[in-house]
């Protein structure tokens, strides 16, 4: 995890998340991105993000974000507050029978 996402407080959420949806999910951060996220490749080859908070403020002009954000490759994505909406809504869409 780079830095810049606040590992301090973006890290045990990760963890958690990985833990909780299992096998398939990795951590796919990306250096110049503001938050932390983790990934889900379907079996079409589209991709289900769960981009993680880095901070309990919400603030995007600083770079801090207090949600969730859930989102696939066709630009569709849904913000939650809870983790445990974050994690319904990507269960939803990987049992989803196309997308």
């Amino acid at each position: 995890m780079y830095n810049h996402h606040n590992p301090e407080y973006a890290q045990p959420l990760m963890d958690e998340l990985l833990k909780s949806l299992g096998a398939g999910w990795s951590d796919s951060s990306y250096g110049n991105d503001c938050t932390s996220s983790i990934s889900f490749e379907l079996p079409s080859g589209s991709l289900v993000c769960i981009n993680i908070p880095n901070s309990e403020l919400d603030e995007p002009m600083d770079e801090e974000f207090a949600e969730y954000t859930v989102c696939i490759d066709s630009g569709d994505f849904w913000n939650f507050t809870h983790q445990s909406e974050a994690v319904a809504k990507a269960r939803e869409i990987i049992n989803r029978k196309s997308i």
